[in-house]
């Protein structure tokens, strides 16, 4: 800083022996003009980092430099200068040219790394006289907070195995490749929205399976469990429900709808068909029914519309209408008008029906055929039971998403899919410093030493620490088989499991008690795995499995009825990862658990920006300015 306000005098002092100068010629009055022009820029230079010692108006600079990225201006804006006050025809503006953000951090080197073009002029804007390029490394910075920008609790891009019970709360989930769910053992509910990118299958014994809001099935659904959909749901390939379910919100099939075995199938809302439908048991609706398709049924298979309900079926004339009973629309009671059987009007054989009813040598059930209806039979006597009636709009298609009006914003794995992870961007000073050996027990070598773990946390200097973590690279075995519930770490701690180390839990894991304690247990690309992670109580952080793992992770709660998880976990390998569960274990999201690591987010530049932020590393320290170099010219 010295030196630069030394040239800076020099500067100004030349620049008013020239100008004070009665002599001179037509070129040194050129000469003398560059030289002022030469010491506005340097007054510029002298301004930039003198900006830097307000420490409010520096943080919020950088603030918005790191969020929203750009090149502003540190004084004026566009090519409008500022003028020296001492001058009337000096002028000069301040620009941000480039700058390196992936050394801010918590760590005492955390810094900014930034470069400004200084343009000076005789009026606040046309063309610069002199230009300079000044580069500084802004230190006593540290990033903290910031967003994940996250959504899911569980995202998983491999595909997702589920032996029992799970939950969802607080979060969605999104799965990209196919998803087996077996609930033999416990419940399984989602409070959040969830995304079905493949085919999906749903199996289980005296349980069920629960979603609290949208879902959207993308691939095949071959749901064998009673299943409740709150909020309305989305089939885009077609369906197949084997026990009772109930929609309280719209439904929309969008391939073939089977529907057989146990019910019933309860549709409280709007239900659009745009494909066939096969079905052995009755379909209660309340609202309109609408299909694209036809209708294939035994004498079982029906609607069964809600005694005084607008329950209305608007179909197509593709609508094929298959069925061992013949009924007709309400108020066209043909039998009855015709003074004869109330019986059953079988169409087995399309040419008559076993009581013929004969007007004008036609067939009237043949005649009113195509308004016969699949809604409620009484097989006793015909009679349609709580109905409007058929609508054969005489179209050759309704647009069922339109009438039925769900909303699928947000609802494709381009939208559903969260932000990865860049390790590295940890600096390499803090990722070497400490493997699985440092927190292991001296006698066995792969066990966890909670007091060893305990004591790095509590003894580690901030540079040796990211965010406030601790980083530890698991390189071999490190098992937690022997904790407990009493095995408790509050701390901060990033375990990044490298190709051939593992974790090794079985379900015992240990525990966090404070919602302020955060790990993150990262597998890296390669052979590292996360073996049967459980906790015996609380596990608060996130699990990450990084693109180009190849390992079969697996979480474990098999054993630990209080087992829960508070934050999310997220699968960006190809492979299979699994669940397996004793008991209901919910998922907690906690965005909070996640945007502790914002800063490791892979850049994505039509992103939003994310909500980081700058801070001064002490209370009573400014920004510091190291001088990287100058260029005039």
């Amino acid at each position: 800083m010295g030196v630069l306000a030394a040239l800076v005098f020099i500067g100004i002092v030349t620049a008013a022996m020239v100008k004070n100068t009665g002599s001179q010629s037509a070129v040194s009055r050129g000469y003398g003009a560059v030289a002022v022009m030469g010491s506005t820029a340097r007054s510029g230079v002298v301004a930039t980092e003198g900006f830097f010692l307000n420490n409010d108006t520096a943080v919020e600079f950088i603030n918005k430099l790191v969020n929203q990225g750009g090149n502003d201006f540190l004084f004026n804006s566009g090519t409008a200068r500022k003028r020296l006050s001492a001058s009337a025809n000096q002028y000069f503006s301040s620009q941000l040219y480039k700058y390196d953000a992936t050394q801010l951090n918590n760590t005492d080197q955390s810094h900014l790394n930034a470069g400004f073009k200084i343009s000076a002029g005789k009026n606040a804007s046309g063309k610069a006289m002199k230009e300079a390029r000044a580069f500084y490394r802004l230190g006593n910075l540290v990033m903290e907070g910031g967003s994940m920008d996250a959504q899911n609790a569980i995202y998983s891009k491999g595909a997702f195995s589920a032996d029992a019970g799970a939950g969802i709360e607080g979060g969605s989930a999104t799965f990209d490749s196919v998803v087996n769910f077996n609930g033999n053992s416990n419940d399984i509910t989602f409070t959040g929205s969830v995304y079905f990118n493949d085919t999906v299958k749903f199996q289980g014994n005296s349980h069920k399976f629960q979603f609290d809001s949208t879902v959207y099935f993308n691939g095949y659904a071959d749901i064998q469990m009673k299943i409740g959909f709150k909020k309305w749901v989305y089939f885009n390939s077609g369906a197949k429900l084997s026990d009772s379910s109930a929609f309280d919100g719209k439904a929309y099939f969008g391939g073939l709808a089977w529907f057989s075995s146990n019910g019933p199938i309860t549709f409280k809302e709007d239900v659009g068909f745009n494909g066939n439908i096969e079905t052995n048991l009755p379909i209660n609706t309340q609202k309109h029914i609408y299909i694209n398709g036809s209708f294939t049924s035994n004498s079982n298979g029906k609607f069964d519309g809600a005694n005084g309900v607008n329950d209305t079926l608007f179909h197509t004339n593709n609508f094929n209408l298959r069925t061992d009973y013949c009924v007709f629309e309400q108020n066209v009671n043909v039998c009855d008008q015709h003074n004869t059987f109330y019986s059953v009007c079988q169409t087995n054989n399309r040419a008559g029906c076993t009581q013929r009813l004969v007007e004008n040598n036609t067939s009237l059930c043949q005649l009113h055929y195509d308004k016969c209806t699949p809604f409620a039979v009484n097989a006793a006597s015909g009679v349609a039971q709580h109905l409007q009636g058929a609508k054969n709009n005489g179209l050759d298609n309704i647009n069922i998403t339109q009438k039925l009006n769900i909303n699928t914003a947000g609802m494709s794995m381009g939208e559903r899919k969260d932000p990865q992870l860049d390790i590295t961007k940890i600096p390499q000073s803090v990722r070497n410093l400490y493997t699985q050996t440092s927190i292991t027990n001296e006698t066995n070598t792969t066990a966890l030493d909670m007091n060893k773990l305990d004591s790095l946390y509590a003894n580690a200097p901030s540079n040796a620490r990211y965010m406030g973590h601790i980083v530890i690279r698991v390189t071999g075995e490190l098992n937690t088989n022997h904790l407990s519930a009493s095995d408790v770490f509050n701390g901060k701690v990033i375990f990044i499991i490298e190709s051939g180390g593992t974790i090794a839990s079985n379900g015992n894991f240990y525990t966090s008690t404070s919602n302020d304690a955060s790990t993150l247990i990262y597998a890296a690309a390669g052979t590292g795995q996360i073996s049967q992670f459980g906790t015996t109580g609380t596990f608060r952080g996130y699990i990450y499995i990084a693109n180009g793992n190849t390992a079969n992770n697996s979480i474990n709660f098999t054993s630990n009825p209080n087992g829960k998880i508070i934050g999310a976990i997220h699968n960006f390998s190809n492979k299979q990862l699994e669940w397996n569960a004793g008991f209901r274990v919910p998922v907690q999201f906690s965005p909070t658990h996640l945007n502790a690591f914002a800063g490791l987010k892979v850049s994505n530049p039509s992103a939003p920006p994310s909500a980081n932020s700058a801070i001064i590393l002490t209370p009573d320290s400014t920004i510091s300015v190291k001088p990287l170099g100058y260029y005039f010219y």
